[in-house]
Order: structure tokens, then sequence, then C-alpha cells
């Protein structure tokens, strides 16, 4: 699956990448401010890498899912955020996590108007594929 990279004035949204994110997944994911909103519960470094893993594979699974959050002007990682679909949830959500100091700045708004005009045709309707169970559908939500 090709997974669009996103750019919005202030970041670039793209593909997770284990080997270039895992050292400041590991570190938002071991502070409890930043997991506060996520459950609460801090995460050690391999159960991060758990966490990435499973945010890589939902792509896989629904064709959507969390994109990996740098802020252009520094190249960092700041976080994580997307589209959101567990099995059991009833519908999907736009999930946001970012570091401990990169929150109240705009990120997830921006990013998130980014996110949901990707795939919007020319009378505003989002379209998108959403995989599941073998079988694909497609969705349209305004």
């Amino acid at each position: 699956m090709t997974i669009p990279t996103l750019e919005t004035e202030r970041l670039i949204l793209r593909a997770i990448d284990p080997e270039r994110d895992l050292d400041a997944w590991a570190a938002a994911m071991a502070d409890e401010e930043t997991v506060r909103y996520i459950g609460g519960k801090t995460m050690n470094r391999a159960e991060s890498w758990r966490n990435m893993a499973m945010g890589m594979g939902h792509w896989d699974i629904r064709g959507y899912g969390f994109f990996s959050v740098e802020e252009k002007a520094t190249g960092r990682w700041v976080g994580r955020g997307g589209p959101w679909f567990p099995e059991g949830w009833p519908e999907p959500e736009i999930g946001w996590l970012l570091m401990d100091g990169y929150e109240r700045r705009g990120y997830a708004t921006e990013g998130a108007i980014e996110e949901n005009n990707k795939d919007k045709d020319p009378q505003g309707q989002r379209a998108r594929k959403q995989k599941g169970h073998g079988s694909e559908r497609r969705r349209l939500s305004s």
C-alpha cells in the first residue's frame, strides 16, 4: 500500500517509519503528560514499537490510518495523527498525539483539515475505500 505524504504550511504528514520514528515515538509514549488522553498508560520501548506496528497495520487493514507528523521548520517528529477505526468501535475518529511542548499550536487542527480534504471529490464529498474482512466498500461522508 502506498501511503500519501501530505503537507500543510507547517507540517509534513507521512508514513510511519520505524527506523526514523521509533526513538521519538517511544519517548512520547513514555511521557505521562503526552499519553494522558489516550488511555493514560505509559509504554516502554518494546510496547511503543508494538504500538507503532499496530498503527502501520491499520493502513493495511482499513486503507487509512495514522501519519507520522513532522514539523517542517525543524524536521522533528512531533507526533502522530489521522483516522483511526479499531474493531468494535462504532465509527472512525481522527486521533492525535502530540509530544509535550507541541500542543496548543493548532497542529492537530491543521493536520486534520489537510487529511480530511485529501480525498474530497469536486462536490465536497469524501470518498474513501474502506477495507475490512475480505471485502472493500466505498464510503462517502462530508
